[in-house]
């Protein structure tokens, strides 16, 4: 009898933890699944899905989780019929446990996640998805400021975005001539005659970004030649090897200047292949468009005029109706929310998951390492055409960033089209390494722009590299 007995309550206990296990093996089960059918989304088609391997383990899950299901409702039933109430504590102490372990992740998620442009970082890192709805928020607030606080960049129909005239940024470091040019004062124009012009064209590395105009390297360039030489900074942050050539075109070709300087660093090649700046400077503010070359029948061709500005581009329901937007080499269509997971998106679990295990991203030919090779070959050497077929001085200048002092064991990509492409330059990095200098960069940023002590050093490593800045030097003593 009592062996019976025994027995019997040893049936129940194992029928209980079958319902135990099985409860959490189907909840495991269950969130696996559902990352395997979000990977769908990465797939073309559903046969092309069901044939990859999250495709194949979604078969087998469902399958597993059919079974575990018929499994744990035979175990409460026969529970049920021996008279014991176990199997419903099992089941609530499972509901418990489980409601407990996702309240207090999405509480700590939520309070450890820090807002940003496109959406939330979770210890330095992307929360996905990005949303296009914190985009739109975002920047409808900047374009709402901009009513009553001009930007000190603005809206360019050929350029995407250009240095306003007479501006003065809100930090106040910034100031901007008649002309839209770097300059010492609010409204400083510089026409007028001049015995030779110097034109540089460049980023925000050429700009000045960071330090004062009395500081740039341009303005030591212009102190150093004296005032019988003007030097024209043209710069602007953000910019590209494409929009410099056509700042060239658009804008510094009418001042007809003896030398101009194409000074860039590496990322602004990548730059090349983009279109929209907030998705190269997600944490930069910058709600433009900007013109992106392809080539046609080899020659170069604007993709994407005319450039939409951010009234045309907040009216977009989604990201995936921006213009052009597969050719823009930041995007990744991926990485955005999509509509059949929005509701899944409240969870911060959930995006968590899929940030730690992303989609892959198919290949765009419009956007391979070779595409942006050709293109930005194509440009370099139309600058030197242009500028050489204008009169003036042609010269490409190689600026070192922050992680290339010292001098990398690897090749940049902009210094391997130019000399795979014949087209003298003048790469700086060694000039800046010789210079032993530790505070070249501005110690306030990651991968910072170059400090005053910086500035000099690229000014005097011009005068020593570049022969027509010493042959002017030379001929004003």
């Amino acid at each position: 009898m009592g062996s019976r007995e025994n027995k019997a309550s040893i049936g129940r206990w194992s029928g209980e933890w079958v319902i135990t296990a099985g409860l959490y093996l189907i909840e495991v089960f269950v969130v696996i699944l559902v990352m395997s059918l979000y990977r769908a989304e990465g797939k073309s088609s559903l046969f092309l899905f069901l044939v990859s391997r999250p495709g194949l383990v979604s078969l087998m899950l469902a399958f597993v989780i059919g079974a575990l299901i018929i499994l744990v409702i035979r175990q409460c039933r026969h529970a049920a019929r021996a008279g014991s109430r176990k199997w419903i504590l099992a089941i609530a102490m499972n509901v418990v446990v489980v409601v407990t372990v996702l309240l207090v992740s999405e509480v700590s998620l939520r309070i450890l996640a820090v807002p940003n442009n496109l959406g939330e970082n979770l210890g330095g890192k992307l929360l996905y998805p990005k949303q296009w709805a914190r985009f739109k928020e975002t920047y409808s607030a900047l374009l709402q400021k901009a009513k009553t606080q001009p930007t000190f960049e603005v809206f360019d129909e050929i350029l995407g975005f250009t240095v306003g005239p007479n501006r003065r940024s809100e930090d106040g470091l910034y100031f901007s001539s008649m002309e839209g040019l770097r300059s010492a004062r609010v409204g400083e124009s510089f026409q007028g005659g001049a015995n030779c012009r110097i034109a540089l064209v460049g980023d925000s590395y050429t700009f000045g970004e960071i330090v004062r105009y009395e500081d740039t390297w341009a303005y030591l360039m212009q102190r150093r030649l004296g005032s019988s030489c003007q030097v024209l900074n043209f710069g602007v942050g953000g910019y590209g090897v494409d929009q410099m050539y056509l700042r060239y075109l658009k804008d510094v070709h009418a001042w007809h200047p003896d030398l101009v300087i194409l000074a860039f660093i590496n990322h602004d090649v990548t730059r090349t292949m983009a279109i929209y700046s907030f998705l190269t400077f997600p944490d930069g503010g910058m709600p433009f468009a900007k013109p992106r070359f392809v080539l046609q029948n080899g020659e170069l061709e604007v993709l994407n005029r005319p450039l939409p500005n951010l009234r045309q581009m907040l009216a977009k329901s989604s990201i995936r109706d921006l213009p052009f937007i597969e050719y823009d080499v930041s995007y990744r269509e991926t990485e955005w929310d999509r509509p059949n997971w929005r509701y899944f998106y409240h969870s911060y679990l959930f995006r968590l998951l899929i940030s730690l295990y992303p989609l892959h991203e198919p290949e765009r030919p419009q956007v391979t390492d070779r595409e942006s090779a050709r293109i930005n070959r194509k440009i370099f050497e139309e600058f030197v055409k242009v500028v050489t077929k204008d009169g003036a001085v042609p010269v490409i200048v190689y600026l070192p960033t922050e992680e290339e002092v010292p001098v990398p064991w690897w090749e940049p990509i902009g210094l391997k089209i130019l000399r795979e492409a014949g087209l003298p330059h003048h790469d700086l990095r060694k000039c800046v390494e010789e210079a032993h200098v530790s505070e070249l960069f501005n110690p306030a940023e990651i991968g910072g722009h170059y400090s005053p002590r910086g500035n000099q050093v690229i000014n005097d490593c011009l005068f020593q590299k570049v022969q027509p800045l010493s042959a002017l030097k030379s001929s004003r003593q």
